[in-house]
């Protein structure tokens, strides 16, 4: 009787000491969790990527329209074609937008139907394009108080007078078949004599 217990236990003590196939599982176990772990950081370092990217993008197109911003604003040769009594109070003609070529010249070509009362420009040095317009909403006497002849006795008066302008601005960029659009809108007041 003795016996046959001790050959039981040691057959079960000879099956549990049996590790052959454990280290397979083990392996396995260890190459999915390294598996999910590299999906998740690619996942990941995508994303990050596409949000730089965007981010980038964005920059250089408000970049862009703060560089067509300045243009609108100092380009004299729109000031002088937009005073009271002029044919017209905006740069471009209402409906009237046209590609400018790179000394700012109006071409032939007109800008695209949903950009027809701006003019388009380039952004020299980079592949972004601008919509420009320029439009005269009021003109009148200086403000007192503004440091002229007038306000120091100099002067008889009232031979100065104040155009105001507003100058809207829209980039898009980079690319031509890109969604980013930047808008940008400032005054401009000019002195002009009476």
């Amino acid at each position: 009787m003795n016996a046959t217990p001790k050959v039981a236990s040691a057959g079960v003590a000879a099956v549990v000491g049996n590790e052959r196939g454990v280290a397979i599982i083990v392996v396995m176990g260890m190459l999915l969790l390294l598996t999910i772990l590299g999906t998740t950081m690619l996942a990941s370092s995508t994303s990050d990527i596409k949000i730089a990217g965007n981010y980038r993008n964005s920059q250089e197109t408000f970049y862009s329209a703060e560089a067509a911003l300045s243009f609108g604003e100092s380009f004299t040769d729109i000031y002088a074609k937009l005073f009271p009594g002029a044919v017209s109070t905006t740069w471009p003609v209402a409906g009237q937008g046209k590609v400018l070529d790179g000394s700012f010249a109006e071409t032939t070509t007109t800008t695209p139907m949903k950009y027809k009362d701006y003019n388009q420009i380039a952004i020299p040095g980079t592949s972004d394009k601008a919509y420009v317009k320029v439009e005269l909403v009021g003109s009148g006497k200086m403000p007192a108080g503004t440091g002229t002849q007038e306000d120091a006795g100099l002067s008889p008066g009232n031979t100065l007078k104040v155009n105001n302008f507003v100058v809207t601005v829209i980039a898009k960029g980079p690319g031509d078949n890109s969604s980013n659009e930047t808008s940008l809108e400032a005054g401009v007041a000019r002195l002009a004599q009476q």
